[in-house]
C-alpha cells in the first residue's frame, strides 16, 4: 500500500510546487508594474521629469526583473521544502542574471525607440554583484520563514522591508561613490527613486512568495 501511494503523493506535491512557482511568476509581473508605478511617483514627487520613452524602458526592465527574480526565489523557497542553503544558492545566481537580463530588455526598448541606451558601466557590475548577495540572503531568509507554519504576512513584509532598506543604502552609496569618482553628483530625484525601488522590490518579492503559498493552499481553482 505504501509503495503504491508514495509516487502519487510525490506527484501531487510536485504539481503543487509547480503551481506555486507559476502563481509566483504572474504575481511578480503584477508586483513589478505596481512597484515601478510607485517608483515613478516618488521620482515625480521629488521633482524628477518623467519621459514617455524612459518610462516604457524602465517599466519593461522592472517587469522583467521582478518576474525572473521572484520566480527563481519561488523555486528555491516553495519547491525545495524550505532548504535554506538551496534557496540562497539560487538567489545568489538569479539576482545578477535577472538584473542583467532586465537591463538587456531596457536597452532593447531604448534601441527600438531610438533613445540613448544605458551603458554597462562599473557601477552596473557593482550593483549586479550586490544583487547576488541581496537575493541570496532573501532566498535563504524566505525559505526559513516558509518552513515556519505559523509565519504570517507580517513576517514576510518585515524581512523584505529590512533587506530592502539595507539594499537601498548600499545601492545609493554605490551611486554616490561612482558620481564622486566621475566628478559629478547624483540628482535628488534619482536618489529618491533608487530608495523606493530597492525598498519596495524586496518587500514585494517577499509578499509574492507569501501570496503564492496562500493562493495555492486556499483556492480550489489552483489546486485542480
Amino acid at each position: 500500500m505504501t509503495d503504491v501511494s508514495l509516487p502519487g503523493a510525490q506527484v501531487t506535491e510536485a504539481n503543487l510546487a509547480l503551481k506555486r512557482i507559476l502563481t509566483a511568476a504572474w504575481l511578480a509581473v503584477i508586483a513589478g508594474v505596481l512597484v515601478q508605478m510607485i517608483v515613478v511617483g516618488v521620482r515625480a514627487w521629488a521633482g524628477g521629469v518623467i519621459e514617455q520613452i524612459g518610462f516604457a524602458a524602465e517599466m519593461a526592465q522592472a517587469v522583467t526583473w521582478s518576474a525572473l527574480v521572484c520566480a527563481a526565489i519561488a523555486v528555491g523557497t516553495l519547491a525545495s521544502k524550505s532548504r535554506q542553503q538551496f534557496a540562497g544558492l539560487i538567489g545568489l545566481f538569479a539576482g545578477p542574471l535577472a538584473w542583467a537580463a532586465a537591463k538587456g530588455v531596457q536597452k532593447g526598448v531604448q534601441a527600438l525607440a531610438g533613445a540613448p541606451q544605458d551603458q554597462l558601466t562599473p557601477l552596473f557590475w557593482s550593483v549586479c554583484a550586490w544583487k547576488g548577495i541581496e537575493y541570496a540572503v532573501l532566498g535563504f531568509g524566505l525559505a526559513a520563514i516558509v518552513g515556519r507554519a505559523e509565519a504570517r504576512l507580517g513576517s514576510y513584509i518585515t524581512f523584505g522591508a529590512l533587506l530592502g532598506l539595507l539594499s537601498a543604502c548600499i545601492v545609493i552609496a554605490l551611486n554616490l561613490a561612482n558620481a564622486t569618482l566621475a566628478g559629478g553628483s547624483v540628482p535628488g530625484p534619482k536618489i529618491a527613486s533608487l530608495f523606493a525601488n530597492e525598498l519596495f522590490f524586496a518587500t514585494a518579492c517577499s509578499m509574492v512568495i507569501y501570496t503564492a503559498q496562500a493562493l495555492t493552499r486556499n483556492l480550489a481553482i489552483l489546486k485542480t
